[in-house]
């Protein structure tokens, strides 16, 4: 991993769903998802995530997408001290160790390991994973079904918004910012969609605009995680 770091969306973000949106004062509150983006001294910048299931026995994983590809680290040991917290990870590649300073939802800090440098980031407080059935059209007009699918991996989010009667649009960038989503899809030719959603319990609801001037609202139940 060019950063060989893992640590949280969405995208920061980056960005699922987390507990508070306070900094943790104590380890149980280390659990949830956090999106970050590590600097390169090319000026590049390596996005990741940490997702951290368990602290006590310490559970989840950190992942990146480093210009080598995507990678991965299993979380082996996880510490809170007020608003600070340290995280180890390790993979074939070696040792990684996260120390991150919280500021209300955000954080700074530095990795170590087979690399190092700083990244920063913030608590994904939407988790906007799974599988959605929609209605997508003109507001007042006739309305289109379809499925939007939004998955993460190694290299961040992916997936496919596909209308009724279309192929599916690849997802190429999601970011979460509090209960708001933005999702960006290729439809070919050089064309994109953009959907601003909002998330409510199960639901990812707002608008869509197409590179070529239309647009709508859409509606979606998530119907799958």
């Amino acid at each position: 991993m060019r950063l060989a770091l893992a640590a949280a969306t969405a995208l920061a973000a980056a960005a699922l769903p987390v507990h508070a949106q306070s900094a943790p004062n104590q380890s149980a509150g280390l659990t949830g998802r956090y999106a970050f983006e590590a600097p390169l001294p090319d000026g590049g910048i390596i996005p990741g995530e940490i997702e951290i299931a368990s602290v006590s026995p310490p559970a989840g994983t950190v992942r990146w997408a480093s210009p080598n590809g995507p990678d991965s680290a299993t979380i082996t040991q996880l510490t809170a001290d007020g608003s600070s917290a340290l995280v180890v990870s390790d993979n074939p590649a070696g040792r990684y160790t996260i120390h991150l300073a919280f500021v209300a939802d955000t954080f700074s800090g530095t990795y170590d390991g087979p690399q190092s440098g700083t990244l920063h980031g913030r608590r994904v407080v939407v988790d906007p994973i799974g599988v959605y059935d929609f209605e997508a059209g003109p507001s007042g007009g006739n309305k289109v079904g379809g499925r939007l699918v939004i998955k993460v991996g190694p290299a961040g989010y992916s997936g496919t918004v596909a209308p009724d009667g279309n192929e599916p649009a690849p997802i190429t960038k999601v970011t979460t910012e509090g209960i708001n989503v933005l999702v960006l899809a290729s439809i070919g030719d050089g064309g994109t969609v953009t959907l601003r959603l909002k998330a409510v319990a199960d639901s990812l609801n707002g608008t869509y605009e197409v590179s070529n001037g239309e647009g709508g609202e859409l509606r979606s139940v998530r119907i799958r995680r």
